[in-house]
């Protein structure tokens, strides 16, 4: 089945297709090495292609182009809990990417996790990687540890659909007044 525009599939480490895809990947994490590859052992691109252990990785697509890769590595010592490695397309629009993942961790929290974590260290190049961590809802949890578990993702999507309908019903009174005032 050939998918395009936007989505998120499993990557099949078997697949020449993916496979090319992760030799790009490589290549992504290559342009900055200190955010993505320094510390993680790979040598080279035929390295990066076999998946850690028992982690589970996607690849997100935007307008049927691979922009990012997803991993989710998860913790040997307590079960339903991953960390989190992304690395993406430096030409891809950050906003899409973050836009389309918004949607994916509610079905990682459906199915999968009951907490994600990440760790970024506390320097200059990974700051920005630091407030997109914040901005998904990780809470800083120690000096280089952001944590989200899958009960403050649901509570902050209950609080977040309860402002949304109070602002539609907000919007649908004033509209409701509009009428009344031309009628």
């Amino acid at each position: 089945m050939k998918l395009s525009g936007d989505h998120i599939r499993r990557v099949d480490h078997a697949a020449g297709v993916d496979r090319a895809i992760l030799r790009q990947v490589y290549v992504w994490a290559g342009a900055n090495p200190a955010l993505y590859l320094d510390g993680f052992g790979y040598r080279d691109a035929e390295d990066f292609l076999d998946p850690p252990g028992d982690s589970v990785a996607y690849l997100v697509f935007a307008d049927g182009r691979p922009v990012a890769l997803l991993t989710l590595i998860p913790l040997a010592t307590v079960r339903n809990v991953y960390q989190v490695g992304l690395i993406t397309n430096p030409q891809a629009s950050l906003r899409k990417i973050c836009k389309l993942l918004k949607g994916f961790i509610r079905a990682v929290f459906g199915r999968l996790a009951q907490a994600l974590f990440v760790e970024l260290p506390d320097s200059p190049e990974f700051s920005r990687t630091r407030k997109l961590a914040r901005f998904f809802g990780f809470k800083q949890v120690s000096e280089t540890t952001f944590l989200i578990t899958k009960s403050e993702y649901e509570h902050k999507e209950k609080r977040k659909e309860s402002h949304d309908h109070a602002e539609r019903l907000d919007r649908l009174q004033r509209g409701v007044q509009v009428l009344r005032h031309h009628a």
